[in-house]
């Protein structure tokens, strides 16, 4: 009877510190979120648009990129309009993105055009 009660004990034991390092864990996790959601909050918002969250940073490391979120879907793209990191789940959020980045090309460039003739 006595040895059944130790074996009681020491699960008891176990599943507490089971459940503390589980726990601490959790937390590292929820901190690690926290933190990179801070650096996408801190990154200035250049456009929204059919839910679709443009962001970018001036000084961020090269090559230049766009940081784009939809539906808590996270991506990063490069100015020509192809995916470096992460992906948005919807070839329609996708389409729309490269169609915006298009269209900001084209416009940069034609007013730089028109700057640089004057």
């Amino acid at each position: 009877m006595l040895d059944g009660w130790k074996i009681l004990v020491v699960l008891l034991v176990l599943s507490l510190t089971d459940y503390y390092f589980l726990t601490k864990l959790k937390n590292y996790a929820n901190i690690a979120f926290s933190l990179y959601c801070q650096r996408s909050i801190a990154l200035p918002e250049i456009c929204r648009f059919f839910g679709i969250v443009v962001r970018m940073f001036y000084d961020d490391h090269n090559p230049p990129h766009i940081h784009v979120e939809y539906q808590r879907n996270k991506a990063v793209f490069d100015l020509r309009g192809n995916v470096s990191r992460g992906d948005l789940k919807s070839r329609t959020a996708v389409r729309l993105v490269r169609e915006w980045i298009d269209l900001r090309t084209k416009l940069e460039f034609r007013g730089g055009h028109a700057a640089s003739s004057q």
